[in-house]
C-alpha cells in the first residue's frame, strides 16, 4: 500500500493540472516556485521527486516543462 501524499503534495498536483489547463502546457519549476511562494529551487525538485516515486508524475529530462500527471495522479485531482 502506497502511503498517502501530503497536502503539499497535493497543492503541487493541483497547480500543475490548473497551469496545463490554462496554458495547453505544463509549468515550468519556477512556475511552480512562484506559485507555490517558494524561493528555493531545491524545495521544487524534492517536491517534485517525492512525486514521482509515488508514481503521480512523469519527468522529461532537458525539457523545461517537462513535468506530466499520471493516471494516477489525475485520480487525486481530476484530469488536466
Amino acid at each position: 500500500m502506497k502511503k498517502k501524499i501530503t497536502a503539499r503534495q497535493k497543492q503541487v498536483l493541483v497547480l500543475i493540472r490548473d497551469f496545463t489547463k490554462s496554458n495547453g502546457y505544463p509549468p515550468s519549476r519556477r512556475d511552480l516556485l512562484e506559485s507555490l511562494g517558494v524561493t528555493s529551487t531545491n524545495t521544487i525538485a524534492c517536491l517534485l521527486n517525492a512525486l514521482k516515486e509515488r508514481g503521480l508524475i512523469d519527468l522529461l529530462p532537458h525539457k523545461a516543462r517537462g513535468i506530466k500527471l499520471t493516471e494516477s495522479a489525475q485520480d487525486i485531482v481530476g484530469p488536466a
